[in-house]
């Protein structure tokens, strides 16, 4: 997932991954 960290500026994936 982290590979999609940057795509958008967006909040990094492993931070969206979490409950």
């Amino acid at each position: 997932n982290l590979s999609r960290n940057n795509l958008n500026g967006q909040v990094p994936a492993f931070l969206q991954d979490l409950p």
